[in-house]
């Protein structure tokens, strides 16, 4: 679900901007599947080489993987609200630096409590 409202709100964003392609959605759909999968990949391997698997299962590495999407997307909402008022920048780096903590202390938390 994310990783759709990050593909329209992409959308939204280029045409705000007249960039808009209707074959880009398709392309940043597919990149962000494969980038998604490749990540999970690494991290299954990853964990799986420490003995971190223990507890967690791969569609957790999959919800894992997938919550950075609100983070952008909550940055591109905060860009285009800004850009209402002359404050796109501003605006987008005040949330990319909110979320980006945010993110940072959920996914520590998430895979603290099941390491062993």
């Amino acid at each position: 679900m994310s990783i759709v409202t990050y593909v329209l709100l992409f959308g939204l964003l280029k045409g705000t901007r007249m960039q808009f392609t209707p074959e880009m959605l398709s392309e940043v759909a597919t990149t962000c599947v494969v980038a998604t999968v490749l990540e999970v990949g690494v991290l299954y391997l990853a964990l799986s080489a420490v003995g971190g698997m223990t507890r967690l299962a791969l569609l957790d590495l999959v919800a894992l993987c997938g919550c950075k999407y609100l983070g952008i997307i909550v940055n591109f909402g905060a860009q285009i609200s800004a850009g209402l008022f002359g404050y796109e920048d501003i605006g987008y780096y005040i949330a990319l630096a909110y979320t980006g903590a945010c993110t940072v202390r959920f996914v520590s938390a998430s895979l603290g409590a099941c390491m062993p």
